[in-house]
């Protein structure tokens, strides 16, 4: 028997409305939140009303991102209530159709909304939380924000193929200090070392004092010289060096990517942005897995149980998928396991389980 396209719509529909009600609904209260928590502080800074209305205002569209997957297990929770509770479920099944056709179109929007997400992340809704980030340093906190950092040990790698040890690296003033630089040669073998005692980054290049310089030629003893002071080793400016990251929330996929192949080229480990990176679309993906996972529950919602039920259920399943995140991302934060475990390893346990609900199920 044919499935009616009019009831697949019919089917959309609700779930769509119920969504855009969870959404709206979880959102408002994560939003009370966020703003009873940050208020006091603003008016004991004595922030201007308008700066702090843009403030939240960017926020928002991130906050509704973050509370979308809970908002998808509750809206399935209570649209499967609610065809139970008019009989609904039971006369499609009884008309012959299947639990398969009556669940498709939750699945398929639901997956739908999960790349939707990603796509709302990689465009717009990452630029203006780091807007907001961006206002909460620069106009509320009126810190100075320099884009290159303060570090020791910082090892460069560069493109042209030297390495860097940089034992003290300042980016805001524009120098460094205890730097041995290694030139090599298409086998890896050292042509040129450089041991310099510091630099200063002035005119747009590289001043160098106290430079010991020693090269290797192939066939020939080693070549030593002191330079007091020279020009221009490395190109690089301090930014290029050491630039300092954005908070990982203010960070697209994309831009987590060129992060990891930037680290990689320095020779600077990469785990903790992989399992970040991981995390961006695995979280995404847990609209998709909290609907998959609630159907199971909603189709067996007797026909007397109603909303307070869903919301009970709902919390217990989103209590716990946030335990099985929190778990992943310290195992992968300190390597025990690989960053796609750590991030997807959540969201197959909750597709695991609910087929296995699905299948053993009555029909």
């Amino acid at each position: 028997m044919k499935t009616p396209l009019i009831l697949y719509k019919y089917l959309a529909l609700r779930f769509l409305k119920n969504f855009t009600s969870s959404l709206f609904a979880l959102f408002l209260v994560f939003f009370i939140i966020s703003v009873s928590d940050e208020i006091k502080s603003l008016i004991e800074l004595k922030v201007n009303l308008r700066l702090i209305i843009k403030y939240f205002a960017y926020k928002i569209p991130y906050q509704l991102l973050y509370t979308a997957p809970f908002a998808s297990l509750v809206c399935t929770l209570i649209t499967f209530a609610g065809l139970n509770k008019t009989n609904e479920i039971m006369a499609m099944r009884t008309s012959g159709v299947s639990t398969i056709k009556i669940i498709s179109p939750i699945l398929l929007l639901s997956f739908l909304l999960s790349l939707g997400v990603i796509i709302a992340n990689e465009t717009f809704i990452t630029k203006l939380y780091s807007k907001s980030a961006d206002i909460r340093i620069k106009e509320i906190w009126k810190s100075a924000s320099s884009t290159a950092e303060v570090r020791n040990n910082l090892v460069f790698k560069s493109k042209n193929g030297w390495l860097a040890n940089i034992k003290y690296f300042n980016g805001e003033r524009n120098m460094m200090s205890g730097i041995t630089m290694y030139y090599q040669n298409p086998d890896s073998s050292v042509k040129r070392r450089i041991d310099s005692e510091k630099a200063e980054w002035k005119n747009n290049k590289w001043y160098f004092f106290n430079s010991y310089i020693r090269d290797f030629p192939d066939d020939k003893k080693e070549i030593a010289k002191m330079i007091k002071v020279s020009e221009a080793f490395i190109a690089e400016s301090p930014i290029e060096l050491a630039t300092k990251k954005k908070h990982i929330d203010q960070l697209t996929v994309r831009e987590l990517n060129k992060e990891i192949k930037d680290l990689e080229v320095r020779g600077e480990k990469t785990g903790e942005e992989r399992v970040y990176l991981h995390f961006k679309l695995s979280y995404a993906f847990s609209i998709f897995m909290l609907s998959f996972l609630a159907i199971p529950f909603g189709l067996n919602t007797g026909k007397y149980s109603g909303v307070i039920l869903s919301f009970a259920i709902s919390f217990l399943i989103g209590f716990v998928y946030w335990q099985l995140l929190s778990i992943g991302k310290v195992l992968g934060m300190h390597g025990v396991v690989a960053p796609y475990i750590a991030a997807w390893g959540g969201n197959f346990i909750f597709l695991v389980t609910g087929t296995i609900m699905l299948i053993t199920m009555k029909k």
